[in-house]
């Protein structure tokens, strides 16, 4: 069967829609072959489509997490942890929500086929409710373009993209080159850290649920003072955050404690 590299005339006309073939995708990915094949190396498509290039990363870093990183001894934990890191470090926006959705469930679909042929009866709805919630984050709808999030119809809305990237915050931020990158903010690593809790370091480089709370409502002035006051909580939260670990020696209960739930149990 020929591959379809147009949905419609329609959404060619509209949005300028056209997939890159698999030949063409599988070329230009050997061009950087070794990044591609590099576990942590990270990718961003700005205009996604439906995956075919994250789809054809994806597959070729699982590869080699399962050439390194096989199940020994019927523990899948060395396997599960390289895969999923691989997974995060692939990021896309897309401005039609379709493709979005259908972007998404490829890259599940795929890491769940490998994960499942590998681990077998020890694969865990755990690490795929993981694997949901980590593309839920990182394909994101928008316009990349103009670094704003778009409503379904693809038309701009006034929310930025916020990402919360594994990586150095600059390494996306020079992607835009010298593009105006008010409406793109990027959260990372920013080499803040000493001896303490493992939620403080997230805290200190700004990582953390707080942070990007934050960052998301400062990113939205229109809230007013309901934004004021959501605000104030955050900060109220990392005031309590720094007490605690400075009385108490580890994270709060909340942060502690908090587990992985299945959608169904949440």
């Amino acid at each position: 069967m020929a591959e379809k590299q147009v949905k419609s005339r329609q959404r060619v006309a509209d949005h300028g829609e056209v997939f890159t073939a698999e030949r063409e995708v599988k070329a230009m990915c050997d061009l950087v072959k070794s990044e591609t094949e590099r576990i942590d190396s990270r990718f961003l498509e700005p205009a996604c489509g439906d995956g075919n290039f994250l789809a054809e990363i994806l597959r070729r870093k699982l590869a080699i997490v399962k050439q390194n990183y096989a199940p020994r001894r019927g523990s899948c934990h060395d396997y599960e942890l390289y895969a999923v890191r691989s997974l995060m470090s692939l990021y896309g926006v897309e401005l039609l929500h379709d493709n979005v959705l259908a972007c998404r469930e490829r890259l599940f679909r795929i890491f769940d086929e490998e994960y499942t042929s590998v681990c077998k009866k020890n694969a865990s709805d755990e690490v795929r409710a993981v694997v949901r919630y980590v593309l839920e984050k990182n394909i994101l709808q928008g316009d990349a373009l103009a670094l704003v999030q778009v409503d379904g119809d693809g038309q701009p809305t006034d929310k930025p993209i916020i990402f919360a990237f594994h990586g150095y915050p600059t390494l996306v931020h020079e992607l835009t080159y010298e593009r105006t990158n008010r409406n793109l903010s990027v959260h990372g690593y920013q080499e803040e850290g000493t001896i303490t809790t493992p939620f403080d370091m997230r805290v200190q480089n700004e990582i953390d649920r707080f942070h990007l709370v934050k960052d998301a409502l400062l990113h939205l002035p229109q809230l007013g003072n309901k934004g004021a006051y959501l605000i104030q909580q955050m900060n109220d939260k990392l005031v309590a955050h720094k007490n605690y670990i400075h009385e108490v020696g580890q994270d709060m209960p909340e942060i502690l404690d908090w587990k992985w739930h299945l959608p169904e149990n949440r």
